[in-house]
């Protein structure tokens, strides 16, 4: 996007066109950081969340919590540049830093997604081995996602500002969507099929949790990039077929699409995911008792045989009915 931050005399409707897309951002800024927080906080505080894919939806948010931190403030400050909202402060070294975080934490993002497919591939096709996975796996799959993130975005960084061309770093910028795109198209595809396959009646409790989780990452994903896709698309038009720039309100309408990806999976596991909305809501409210183990049916099969035993065996010893202890046995 090319910003014109000459001092002539603006008319009222494009300033009033400039606040208008400004708020936007800004609105969205605020719901990305805050709904990714909340986000966090509900994985760590709820003990019936912490599942062995948490360490991955924990790391999507952290990274869409720095796109909301990070470049789309300076986002919105070009956008009052080219609104003549205010005037032009160290715009070379803000141009410097939106460019790398922007294409480091939307790329680290997407890796999110290409990771995150690739184990529920994984939790689909080897569920015995899945179960298994201890967190240190995790730990290296987070890491290998932000070292990748940090090379591409360097190459690009350094391709844009070293040849003053945008033709390098969108080939390797865009090569890198379509793979992650592939990855997950493919993964999820085959996730669906065996889903199909198996009947509800066959999946224990465990099994049907793991179900409701991949359908979730499935819709999650169909609307992550669907929000990247008119964003990806625009690039490649105008980049590659070197044609004329697109309208200013188109610019900004994919551009704002495409920030909200940010802020699209805060929405989908507060409607697919009860626990979590309980969660949520006991946090906005300062909740601190938290029952939800009690209520929820995949925590409650993850509690230890042996303490419930114990638990109504102290209840039999200090009871008034002797019969019970004899069902436990």
């Amino acid at each position: 996007m090319s910003f014109n931050v000459g001092n002539s005399t603006t008319s009222p409707a494009i300033l009033y066109k400039g606040l208008g897309w400004c708020f936007s951002f800004g609105l969205e800024s605020i719901l990305i950081t805050i709904g990714n927080l909340l986000t966090i906080a509900a994985f760590v505080k709820q003990k019936c969340l912490r599942k062995r894919g948490t360490y991955l939806l924990i790391n999507l948010a952290i990274s869409d919590i720095f796109i909301g931190l990070v470049p789309l403030p300076i986002y919105i400050y070009f956008i009052g540049l080219e609104f003549h909202l205010w005037q032009p402060y160290q715009i070379g070294i803000l141009s410097l830093v939106f460019y790398f975080f922007d294409i480091l934490l939307g790329i680290a993002s997407l890796l999110n997604l290409t990771i995150i497919a690739l184990e529920r591939l994984y939790a689909a096709k080897r569920p015995f081995c899945y179960r298994t996975t201890q967190p240190s796996s995790y730990y290296t799959m987070i890491g290998i996602t932000w070292i990748l993130a940090t090379v591409i975005a360097t190459l690009c960084f350094c391709a844009f500002y070293l040849t003053s061309s945008l033709m390098i770093s969108t080939y390797v910028s865009m090569t890198i969507v379509f793979v992650a795109f592939w990855t997950i198209s493919s993964s999820y595809a085959i996730v669906w099929m065996r889903l199909r396959l198996h009947s509800k009646k066959n999946y224990r409790k465990a099994s049907e949790s793991e179900r409701k989780l991949g359908i979730t990452m499935i819709i999650l994903t169909i609307l992550s990039l669907a929000a990247w896709l008119p964003f990806v698309m625009m690039n490649l038009v105008i980049v590659l077929s070197k044609t004329q720039v697109p309208s200013q309100t188109i610019i900004l309408t994919t551009k704002l699409l495409h920030y909200g990806n940010s802020l699209t999976n805060c929405i989908v596991y507060s409607l697919r995911m009860p626990d979590f909305r309980r969660a949520v809501i006991k946090i906005v409210k300062f909740d601190r008792f938290d029952n939800s183990a009690f209520n929820s049916p995949v925590d409650s099969s993850t509690f230890s045989p042996f303490r419930s035993r114990k638990m109504r065996y102290s209840t039999t010893i200090n009871g008034t009915n002797p019969d019970v202890k004899m069902e436990l046995v």
